[in-house]
């Protein structure tokens, strides 16, 4: 039986770039998320309904973490509540009563405030993720 001899050129330089394109992924979509998430805060900001005292709007905040943003409630004590984390405490601080606003309750209808800022972001942050292909090639 014969042998057959393969010669593969190019395996340094194809692992060069992906290891290039591991870092560009990574820094331009930390970017794009970064900005997803600034629209969103100030969105909801925006769509906030303002009572006497406003606290509700200014505890509205972003949090990045690596290439995750977070938009969320910061209470009196500094934690964090978010639509998805559940966080809060017994006390009628902006950390707990977000969910009375957004949702409404027996007596107060809803006034939502996060889904209308998420979903408005959901189309611009699609098309900002499909752009950033671009990039990445010209990166590698």
């Amino acid at each position: 039986m014969p042998l057959i001899d393969i010669k593969v050129d190019g395996i340094a330089k194809l692992q060069r770039m992906l290891t290039r394109a591991d870092g560009s992924v990574y820094n331009n979509s930390k970017e794009t998320v970064r900005g997803a998430t600034t629209q969103i805060t100030m969105r909801a900001k925006a769509l906030c309904p303002v009572g006497e005292t406003g606290r509700l709007q200014k505890s509205i905040g972003m949090m990045m973490m690596k290439a995750v943003g977070f938009v969320g409630i910061k209470g009196d004590d500094g934690r964090w509540s978010s639509p998805t984390s559940g966080g809060g405490r017994a006390m009628v601080t902006p950390r707990v009563y977000w969910r009375y606003v957004e949702f409404g309750t027996v007596r107060q209808p809803a006034q939502p405030f996060f889904r209308p800022a998420a979903e408005s972001s959901k189309g611009p942050f699609a098309y900002d993720m499909m752009a950033m292909g671009p990039k990445i090639e010209s990166d590698i």
